[in-house]
């Protein structure tokens, strides 16, 4: 299964200030165009977005967000809600994600939590179990202010996620954003991906490949505005396989 990915949105007209980097609000719309261009010149089997896909609660734009990704690049969407959403969009999205999954030919698994900010699927073609969420589940804190960034905070469940990947006894891929930096760490049966936002630098638009125990992922930083912070912690191309319980780098 192959998915574009994006997340840290912030749809809303105008706005400035910054998290690591400034906020580009203005190059938004055109940067979320050249990533769906992106992933349907890639054959993505679906898109995926990962929350805060408005800046201030604005449900409308949100579920704007979903309709255009499905329009543009013509195949399934999956989509969850951040912290910056309205949580009423969270029935919407659960009713679309599990039509999504269906065409994706994929199982909706029941997460931990059920407040729309988490999506758990069993991808076909015995692919890891794939856990879509807008709050990182390792606690990252500690990682990111020794690199002397900033934290967004945790989903206040987090533990309790984070066991359910453990207790799962097999391979399971996150996926993530809220913390506006791309990254990546293998933690036993668990390979936690960071993915860079489309609002701040690295402007990311991320492909994602699940395969027989093989994940490979692409990141590409769209044009953007100004940036003085690197939060592109690992590189653009990255590739693991699952082996005696763990992720490897390959």
């Amino acid at each position: 299964m192959r998915l574009g990915l994006l997340t840290d949105l912030h749809l809303r007209e105008g706005g400035a200030g910054r998290w690591h980097n400034p906020r580009d609000f203005a190059g938004v719309q055109p940067r979320f165009a050249a990533a769906l261009q992106r992933f349907a010149a890639a054959g993505v089997d679906g898109v995926a977005l990962l929350g805060d896909l408005s800046d201030d609660a604005d449900a409308p734009a949100a579920l704007e967000a979903v309709a255009t990704a499905r329009q543009r690049a013509r195949v399934p969407v999956l989509a969850i809600a951040g912290n910056h959403d309205d949580p009423s969009t969270a029935a919407a999205l659960d009713e679309s994600n599990r039509a999504a999954a269906a065409a994706l030919g994929a199982r909706v698994l029941d997460a931990p939590v059920a407040d729309g900010t988490v999506v758990a699927l069993a991808p076909p073609d015995a692919a890891p179990a794939l856990l879509l969420t807008h709050f990182p589940v390792l606690a990252l804190r500690d990682e990111l202010e020794r690199r002397e960034l900033k934290h967004a905070g945790d989903h206040p469940e987090r533990e309790r996620l984070q066991r359910w990947v453990h207790d799962r006894g097999g391979a399971v891929v996150v996926v993530a954003g809220h913390l506006h930096v791309r990254a990546a760490f293998a933690d036993g049966p668990a390979l936690h991906l960071q993915i860079g936002p489309l609002l701040e630098h690295p402007f990311d638009a991320t492909l994602l490949a699940l395969a027989n125990g093989e994940v490979r992922v692409s990141a590409a930083s769209l044009p953007g505005g100004q940036w003085d912070t690197e939060t592109r912690l690992v590189a653009d191309e990255r590739r693991w396989r699952y082996e005696g319980g763990r992720w490897i780098s390959a």
